[in-house]
């Protein structure tokens, strides 16, 4: 029978053969949060018995979105700024838009007294201003009160299309012409000639469709006006605009 001392020593001698690979630790293990699990990094032990760690997750951005989705980036780590700022998309302000009806305006005024003096003097009357304004007031009246339905200072007669600004100027003729004509009638108690009728209504159109077309073509383009006022000032109406804006925002 082995006696038991032989036999603790050939137990002990057995398991000092088994070794692990040299400088290999055991990756020691972590208790696992109840809130999120977190696991250890692993490691590889390489030939020449190396600790390698595992290559680091990829940083390369996600793929755009499907579905026609477009990121676009609004600001940059050279051009950072702070505060309110209204965005200038080539769009006329209000300033622009008044400024642009007046022009408009009183080129179509100068138009009116221009047929009226024409016709006056072929006619051989007095060319006094103010008998040449009571022969336009008629018309000049019908032009205004019909201009909010025709379109008359909208965006395409304000635009630098010329066959947009033309055609809106002869739709407002359509209606403002036959409108002078009876506003005339009112004032003066009697029925126009037929003659006098087709000639005011060709010469008013001609007069007010060539000045609007010329006023469009003199207009610069969205794009050229937009390039011109990348560095322009401020009004005072555009800062009460911002004002308003931020105090809307508290």
């Amino acid at each position: 029978m082995e006696n038991p001392t032989h036999r603790s020593l050939r137990l002990l001698t057995m398991l000092s053969a088994v070794t692990l690979p040299a400088r290999c630790p055991l990756t020691p293990l972590r208790r696992a949060s109840s809130a999120r699990l977190r696991p250890a990094p692993r490691l590889r032990c390489s030939g020449n018995n190396e600790q390698q760690p595992s290559p680091p997750p990829s940083t390369q951005p996600p793929p755009p979105a499907s579905g026609g989705v477009r990121l676009v980036r609004v600001e940059t780590r050279e051009a950072a700024w702070q505060g309110v700022a209204q965005r200038d998309d080539g769009s006329q302000s209000a300033t622009e838009v008044a400024k642009s009806c007046a022009t408009l305006l009183a080129g179509d005024v100068a138009a009116l007294l221009l047929f009226a003096l024409l016709g006056r003097s072929s006619h051989g009357e007095a060319l006094l201003f103010s008998d040449v304004w009571s022969t336009a007031l008629p018309f000049v009246a019908a032009w205004l009160l019909s201009a909010p339905f025709t379109g008359a200072f909208g965006d395409a007669a304000r635009g630098s299309d010329v066959g947009a600004a033309a055609g809106a100027a002869l739709k407002s003729c359509c209606v403002a012409g036959p409108a002078g004509l009876a506003l005339r009638a009112v004032a003066q108690a009697r029925t126009p000639p037929p003659a006098f009728v087709a000639v005011a209504l060709v010469a008013t159109s001609l007069l007010l469709v060539g000045w609007r077309a010329l006023a469009a073509a003199r207009t610069p383009k969205r794009d050229r006006a937009l390039a011109a006022r990348t560095s322009r000032q401020g009004n005072p109406l555009e800062f009460l605009s911002l004002l308003s804006g931020l105090v809307k925002r508290w």
